[in-house]
Formats: C-alpha cells, sequence, structure tokens
C-alpha cells in the first residue's frame, strides 16, 4: 500500500535481489476526470525508488508529454487516457527497461542505467 494515485492505468512493481522495490505508474492520478468517461490524468509515467518496500522516493520521469494518436474518429479505442499508460518492467544486467502502451495504439519501451538510478 501506498499513498500513490493510480490513473487508473495499472501500476507495476518489482523487487531486486537486494530488496530495493522499483514501481512504475502514472502517479499522478489524482489529476482530471473526464466526463462519462472517469479516467484520469496519466501523464507523466513514473518510477520510483523503495529501498524497505514501504516508503518510496528518488521519482523520475519514463515517459512524459501527450501521445498523438494514429487512429482517430468512431474507430479509435475507448478511454485510452492520451499519453504512457499499462507499464512493465524487465532488468537484464545493469539496464532497466519499461515497456508501455501509448495510448492504447503503440508500444514503446524506455531504458536507462539501473546503476546510476540506483546511486542517490
Amino acid at each position: 500500500m501506498t499513498d500513490m494515485h493510480d490513473a487508473p492505468s495499472q501500476t507495476c512493481s518489482l523487487a531486486l535481489k537486494d530488496g530495493t522495490v522499483l514501481l512504475v505508474g502514472n502517479h499522478r492520478g489524482a489529476g482530471k476526470v473526464m466526463p462519462g468517461i472517469g479516467w484520469r490524468d496519466r501523464d507523466p509515467l513514473m518510477i520510483s525508488l523503495s529501498r524497505d518496500g514501504v516508503r518510496f522516493s528518488h521519482t523520475m520521469a519514463v515517459r512524459e508529454g501527450p501521445h498523438e494518436y494514429t487512429v482517430k474518429g468512431p474507430h479509435a479505442p475507448r478511454a485510452r487516457g492520451g499519453s504512457a499508460q499499462y507499464p512493465r518492467m524487465l532488468v537484464h544486467g545493469d539496464k532497466c527497461y519499461v515497456i508501455y502502451s501509448e495510448g492504447k495504439e503503440d508500444i514503446e519501451v524506455t531504458s536507462f542505467d539501473l546503476k546510476a538510478y540506483l546511486e542517490f
């Protein structure tokens, strides 16, 4: 349990071998609510770190900014939120890969040096 909001667009966590927990999601989920749809602001996609699995800090943006939709009009997906959402994580070697949906129509990957992120 955390006091972080969720858009709701799913939050993903991953525990490292040393017990450090990474949490990725749209932590600003208390933002705007669209009438008749109910989704909350899903921008930016954030990652937070916890040394004890309870208190999360050292938060940074994985991806931010609105997604320019390719599919528009009556065939567009419903309630897609407009940015990065539905994340998953993978750690391989010294890299962390965050895989996510952009506007429910594209899949993107952002990677970063995990060692540099853990040294705060």
